[in-house]
């Protein structure tokens, strides 16, 4: 927790703002997807993200970037972790809206 309240009191409010947000969206999406293609299409939604979870793993793994991908996040500023959760944002509330646009209700 140090990590995330070494800087000033602003910047661990937007952080904190942020990944809450990025936990929103995560959450609202999986509720969009179920509302549009009920259970079968819930199941297949968290397949993919599974599946997605371990292509990216594998490809890692079988390049041996762990260092890289260690050295990536360890020196990784609060300003530069608060800026990439809030593109990741950013890019899962675009996917809910797209994804909102053809629900019918």
């Amino acid at each position: 927790m140090p990590y995330l309240l070494a800087g000033p009191w602003y910047l661990s409010w937007l952080t904190s703002f942020v990944g809450l947000t990025l936990m929103l969206a995560w959450g609202m999406w999986f509720g969009i997807v179920y509302r549009r293609w009920n259970v079968i299409g819930l199941l297949s939604f968290i397949a993919a993200q599974v599946l997605a979870l371990t292509a990216v793993l594998l490809i890692i793994g079988g390049r041996d970037d762990w260092h890289a991908v260690g050295h990536f996040f360890t020196t990784l500023t609060i300003e530069g972790l608060t800026g990439l959760l809030a593109a990741l944002t950013v890019a899962l509330l675009a996917g809910g809206y797209a994804t909102v646009r053809r629900l019918t209700v």
